[in-house]
């Protein structure tokens, strides 16, 4: 299968001094880089702020103790949790299905991918964790609740990759993915706003692509799988491609996405684990073990 690109990749170099990245959304909760780290990558839109947050300033987009259908009281209550698995308590309560909003139903595919990177851009700063949540944080009162390790040995709020893909489609869209990277890999039909389902359009890359045929075919937002060293699907990401910029004019593509601490940017310096935006080079493990694309918002 092949996709056309998005005509918006080609112009937002242009747009992007009319529409800054500068975070105006106000939403509930926010994650300051750890370190004071301060990235010379930003994100830069082709559309109004405005247009990009329709109806996040309602419930429950704009109230973090409706996130669950499991009340907020009972987030870290293991009584609320005794019939699940270790894994589960770890990885806590499940989010709601969001609703869907008749303005962003109606809104172009390019509009919808913008709004939901601006939901991504909001996310900058959360740790890696494995939780669906990204409020979820029962260590300051629970500090003996269980505990998936992770590389920066920090306990506390935050998502893993493919749950802060969930996240973000859900909370812009109100379409669900699966919050587990292998079953989400192999998704073709979703829940959808309303108790409708959406169609996902996948495809593998090509063994042998080049690198410009590949990012050629993607569109903002989209979703690429990741091989680990193994062969397995490991990682998720999402495409963000030109609408980030490099302060050192170095790096020209990206995509941001949930991980350890293990990529530097194009000051060299080791980016912190979490929701960051990072370069997708054409030798980038990013590039070389992609595996799958998932199109989420198709063309119209």
């Amino acid at each position: 299968m092949s996709f056309r690109p998005l005509r918006s990749l080609r112009i937002a170099a242009v747009c992007a001094v009319l529409f800054p990245s500068a975070a105006a959304v106000a939403f509930p909760i926010s994650f300051p880089s750890p370190g004071g780290y301060q990235s010379p990558y930003a994100l830069q839109f082709t559309t109004p702020e405005k247009a990009r947050s329709v109806g996040w300033k309602r419930a429950p987009w704009n109230d973090p103790a409706r996130w669950s259908l499991l009340p907020r009281e009972r987030w870290y209550d293991r009584e609320a949790y005794r019939l699940r698995s270790f894994e589960n308590l770890a990885y806590g309560a499940q989010p709601i299905h969001f609703p869907s909003l008749p303005k962003v139903e109606a809104m172009p595919p390019a509009l919808k991918r913008e709004r939901v990177l601006t939901v991504a851009q909001q996310m900058i700063g959360m740790h890696y964790q494995h939780h669906h949540l990204p409020n979820f944080d029962p260590y300051p009162v629970r500090p003996e609740w269980p505990w998936i390790k992770v590389a920066s040995g920090i306990h506390g709020a935050g998502q893993d990759c493919s749950n802060f893909v969930a996240w973000v489609y859900n909370y812009a869209l109100g379409i669900r993915l699966s919050g587990a990277v292998v079953e989400a890999s192999r998704q073709t039909t979703v829940p959808g706003p309303d108790g409708g389902l959406v169609n996902i359009q996948a495809f593998a890359k090509p063994d042998g692509i080049a690198y410009a045929d590949f990012i050629a075919r993607l569109e903002p937002g989209d979703v690429i799988y990741i091989r680990s060293d193994a062969g397995r699907i490991s990682h998720s990401v999402l495409w963000v491609g030109t609408l980030a910029v490099d302060a050192n004019g170095k790096d020209k593509y990206f995509i941001i996405d949930s991980t350890g601490p293990d990529r530097k940017d194009s000051n060299g310096v080791t980016i912190p684990d979490g929701v960051h935006l990072r370069a997708f080079g054409p030798n980038s493990w990013y590039f070389r073990d992609a595996a799958v694309v998932h199109r989420i918002i198709a063309d119209r």
